[in-house]
């Protein structure tokens, strides 16, 4: 079913209380001697409804979508309706308390106008915050994804690094003591932990344990079942630069 869109709706109660407000006034100076009074009236609440209808061209060119529209329209009729309400009730307790009521016209068509241009305003200024914040939640979500994936891709590096760590002290110690460096013979007393393999494995156990602390910094615990980090090295032929390396 076809719809007007919202900002002709927003511009439509404009245009409608500009043209009830040209009627009353209108009436008012074939009806006094003197019709000063009744043009300044007419431009007062005359060029509030102007403002209105002003509003409704605004929005059309800041090309909302028409969902959004309907929201800024619904602020300015609600606009209205309250404002209206809200003088209707005075002029009630004035009536019911015996006041005379002194053309009760002009002050509803002012509270009209006044609350259609306020609706149009808070409306267009809530539906800007609910777009900026979610574009800000899929931002938020874009980043979260490829943190993911480049945690995962490290963590999976990382432990390549390792297996290639325990492949080189396996190739190491299958060799004897004639197959060995000379300098390894010189630092035979030192400690193995300072060989390189052993360098290679401490250094990709640290990174790999700080990625694990730094996720589990950032992402709140939640007792579902975490995703496991390979431990499986790759093929060393995709990775390791140079010739593949194998254990004879």
């Amino acid at each position: 079913m076809w719809r007007p869109r919202g900002h002709r709706l927003v511009a439509g109660v404009g245009v409608f209380l500009l043209f009830a407000a040209t009627v009353h006034h209108g009436t008012e100076i074939g009806s006094v001697t003197r019709s000063a009074g009744p043009l300044l009236a007419l431009a007062l609440d005359g060029g509030i409804a102007v403002g209105v209808v002003y509003a409704g061209s605004r929005i059309a060119a800041l090309e909302f979508a028409p969902a959004e529209e309907y929201r800024i329209a619904r602020w300015t009729v609600a606009g209205a309706l309250i404002a209206i309400g809200a003088i209707g009730a005075t002029l009630f307790v004035r009536a019911f308390e015996g006041r005379p009521l002194v053309e009760p016209a002009f002050p509803l068509l002012v509270a009209a106008g006044a609350g259609a241009l306020a609706g149009t305003v808070a409306g267009y200024y809530a539906v800007r915050s609910a777009g900026e914040a979610r574009r800000a939640r899929d931002a938020t979500r874009a980043v979260a994804f490829v943190n993911h994936l480049l945690r995962h891709d490290l963590r999976n590096d990382l432990s390549a690094i390792r297996g290639y760590a325990d492949l080189l002290d396996g190739e190491t110690d299958s060799h004897g003591p004639a197959e060995r460096l000379p300098d390894a013979d010189a630092d035979s007393g030192s400690d193995s932990a300072s060989s390189p393999s052993a360098v290679i494995a401490r250094k990709a156990d640290e990174g790999s344990t700080g990625s694990r602390r730094r996720a589990r910094s950032r992402t709140p615990s939640s007792g579902g079942r975490r995703s496991g980090v390979s431990t499986s090295p790759r093929r060393l032929g995709t990775c390791w630069p140079g010739p593949p390396i194998t254990p004879e």
